[in-house]
């Protein structure tokens, strides 16, 4: 005897599910959206396609049934009629359970493909950040507004280091200052309007140089009338910007000289060691351009005299103690605790990707398995009447996997139909951290389901067999 539930009406049921469809379609669109991302229409999406995900199985089981039947080929060939009406028995205690294995496993689809890549890039990212073991960096205040303060004098680090009584050459192999300047104020301000409202900044071509020739790079050469770009920021939102801007040329006007750059003139070097650059440009130009120019930031620039860690922390507790007069900021930023940041954020994300994948997959697929052994152990007397009327076991064995089929496949198709979006969504988030994709995350994901879901499936097929069978060995 089936459960006594009155499903809504078939009308009612179309009805609901054509609602239900829509308001995933709309969730799905409003998600991939770009500008949305992080506002109250996120999560507006996120709300629809859950509730759309509870309506979509619930208005399936008005007419689940009724629309196989309509169908005589489909619903009385072989055990069909059967295995329909043993899903239809249970229909209004499993949607709601179905929905939330549906969920389960669209969360854990997208933290299995993406935590992986996202980890990946993080390193990747910090990586390209540390051209050198250490970089102290001097620069202007801001006040209270946040409004940077443009009186900073500029400081010659090294000189201050020395009158401090700081011996630099005790654990550095090599350590030079790389300065940084601001020119007139309508100049900046026509770059920020082309860059998302982010200032340039502005180096001489000889410092450029010599960072590159202590990273073993092959240094540029500028004709009269040229500048080139620089920025090591791996935003793809920004890079787009950036590459539009040096492939229109444009016109930089440089202590009264016009400049112009172009997509050959652009580069990709980080210029200190930090833990994020920053959506900033640095425009070079020849030394002569510079002169007088006002000063924005000084850089002093470490290589240590090995790997030993020892100079490390003789390079901190040196550099501690230098003081500089004024409205000033100093930071010093190494390559060990960028690497030592960067390897904390890469654990994190991992473990919990993997950590609440995982965990939620293994819930989702025993959720079905307890679901489908009970039913079959409260079923199992249909089988022995399908043996009593002449079925043989190979047609009885191929309705149970029928059955077991639907169960695990459903909630699966429709948690895969989010997943395509959710990924996307994700890949998006990984080009922001810079040029990558999610792609051998996603197949590690496939290999990860096919494992454990299919595995959940095979077990509960074969338990659920073998109780058909001991059954029968009982009744015979």
């Amino acid at each position: 005897k089936n459960e006594n539930f009155k499903p809504p009406r078939i009308g009612l049921s179309v009805c609901l599910f054509i609602v239900s469809v829509l308001m995933l379609l709309a969730s799905y669109f409003m998600g991939l959206d770009e500008m949305i991302f992080g506002s109250q229409f996120f999560y507006i999406a996120l709300a629809m396609g859950v509730v759309g995900t509870f309506l979509f199985f619930f208005s399936l089981s008005g007419f689940f049934l009724k629309l196989f039947r309509q169908s005589r080929r489909i619903y009385l060939k072989g055990l069909n009629m059967f295995v329909l009406r043993q899903i239809n028995s249970k229909i209004n205690t499993t949607y709601v359970s179905v929905s939330m294995v549906c969920l389960m496993l669209f969360i854990s689809i997208v933290t299995l493909s993406s935590g992986i890549g996202i980890s990946n890039r993080i390193s990747e990212s910090m990586e390209n950040n540390i051209p050198f073991d250490a970089s102290l960096v001097a620069t202007a205040a801001v006040d209270g507004r946040d409004v940077t303060v443009n009186n900073y004098p500029g400081f010659d680090l090294i000189r201050i280091a020395e009158e401090k009584g700081i011996r630099l050459d005790d654990f550095a192999e090599s350590y030079w200052t790389t300065r940084f300047y601001g020119v007139d104020g309508q100049t900046e301000r026509a770059v920020a309007k082309e860059l998302m409202n982010i200032g340039p900044r502005f180096m001489k071509l000889s410092d450029f140089n010599l960072i590159l020739e202590r990273r073993g790079i092959a240094p540029i050469t500028l004709k009269p009338g040229e500048c080139a770009l620089n920025s090591s920021d791996s935003n793809s939102e920004y890079r787009k910007k950036l590459n539009a801007f040096a492939e229109s040329a444009p016109s930089i006007t440089v202590g009264g000289t016009r400049l112009t750059a172009d997509a050959s003139r652009l580069y990709r070097y980080a210029l200190n060691v930090t833990q994020n650059p920053g959506m900033a440009v640095t425009v070079v130009v020849p030394d002569e351009l510079l002169a007088g120019a006002r000063p924005v930031a000084d850089v002093l620039q470490i290589i240590y005299k090995g790997d030993d860690k020892g100079y490390e922390a003789q390079c901190r507790e040196a550099l501690a103690q230098l003081s500089l007069p004024g409205n000033v900021l100093k930071s010093l930023e190494t390559g060990a605790s960028v690497r030592e940041t960067s390897n904390t954020a890469t654990t994190t994300v991992a473990y919990l990707a993997i950590y609440l994948g995982v965990v939620f997959l293994i819930t989702s697929a025993a959720v079905l398995a307890i679901s489908q052994l009970s039913e079959t152990s409260d079923n199992v007397h249909r089988y022995g009447l399908l043996r009593k009327i002449g079925t043989d076991d190979r047609m009885i064995h191929k309705a149970l996997f029928a059955q077991i089929l639907i169960y695990f496949g459903v909630p699966l198709l429709l948690a895969l139909a989010h997943s395509a979006v959710g990924i996307g969504i994700m890949n998006k988030l990984v080009h922001m951290l810079g040029n990558g994709s999610i792609l051998g995350s996603s197949l590690f994901m496939a290999a990860i389901m096919l494992v454990i879901y299919g595995g959940y499936f095979l077990a509960t097929y074969f338990s659920s067999k073998n109780m058909i069978a001991r059954s029968n060995l009982q009744n015979s």
